[in-house]
């Protein structure tokens, strides 16, 4: 069972022409955030009953960031919903953070993040 929060958007910023990078900070700061480990991910309420998961990229559990990539035709509504509706100040419902499918932080000898089997 999911915690819910509210998180107001903070800065949406186009990094390509198909992603935008969303940072939300929590309404309500928790005291001592936890920080984002590797393959965290947040489900958002987005316009009444849709509800869909995305991967933070960084941040903690008062500020953080998502990618989010819009592929019109296999859109389901959320990435969608984000990119055309979403503005700076909008508040929105976010689960607690989930690490599901850790992934492995990135060695100093320089091998690449993976995802670790549960």
């Amino acid at each position: 069972m999911y915690m819910w929060t509210e998180y107001r958007l903070v800065l949406r910023k186009k990094e390509t022409p198909a992603v935008v990078s969303f940072i939300f900070e929590a309404v309500r700061p928790k005291k001592s955030p936890d920080e984002v480990q590797p393959g965290t991910h947040v489900r958002l309420k987005l316009g009444g009953r849709l509800i869909r998961a995305y991967s933070v990229i960084e941040g903690n559990q008062n500020r953080f960031t998502l990618g989010v990539a819009l592929e019109r035709q296999a859109s389901r509504g959320g990435s969608l919903f984000l990119h055309e509706n979403l503005k700076e100040g909008d508040v929105v419902t976010i689960s607690s953070f989930a690490t599901t499918f850790p992934l492995e932080k990135e060695h100093a000898s320089g091998k690449k993040m993976r995802a670790l089997n549960s």
